[in-house]
């Protein structure tokens, strides 16, 4: 084996292994109904577009709940699968309105993200917590992609080359015994 094939296996070899970054988006969905969406101690479930790879909740614009008893509340991620997984829960005191402004950015499971659920619990039964989401209420979702890192580009256009010579050599050699 000659010096030229063994830096092309050294070059697929590190292709082969070489990670890929993440490169995170910022997605948004906005609620796009006419009037404010109740949520209540029955699941209240936002459906939107398709997020695909989305792995955060960074933030939501606008909404609150409430209760004059206190109670607390769930956000749960639906994903394309069907399946949901809660990823927040909070609760909340007597006549203190949260504000779902201040959920925090929330990490979950990679996926494809199809909506987002909110259902309100009951500590005390006589009035049980309510919630609203206005009208034009926007979600944002950070979503991730693999992209090559620029070692990883590095490699293949070292190994491009290291092919291109490689063919160009044995061109030359066989004109060379075809002479």
């Amino acid at each position: 084996m000659n010096r030229n094939a063994q830096y092309l296996y050294l070059v697929a070899a590190m292709l082969a292994f070489a990670p890929a970054a993440a490169d995170a988006a910022l997605v948004t969905r906005t609620t796009t109904t006419t009037t404010p969406i109740a949520i209540s101690n029955i699941a209240t479930t936002i459906n939107f577009a398709d997020l695909i790879d989305a792995d955060q909740l960074v933030s939501i614009s606008a909404g609150s709940v409430n209760s004059f008893e206190g109670g607390s509340f769930s956000i749960s991620v639906n994903y394309s699968s069907g399946s949901t997984v809660q990823i927040f829960s909070n609760v909340f005191a007597h006549n203190e309105p949260y504000r779902l402004t201040s959920v925090p950015t929330i990490t979950f499971t990679p996926g494809t993200v199809t909506g987002l659920t909110f259902q309100t619990f009951i500590d005390r039964v006589p009035v049980p917590p309510t919630g609203t989401l206005p009208t034009g209420t926007v979600f944002t979702f950070r979503t991730v992609t693999a992209v090559p890192e620029p070692v990883t580009w590095t490699a293949m256009v070292v190994g491009f080359g290291l092919i291109g010579s490689t063919l160009r050599v044995r061109r030359r050699r066989s004109a060379v015994v075809a002479v």
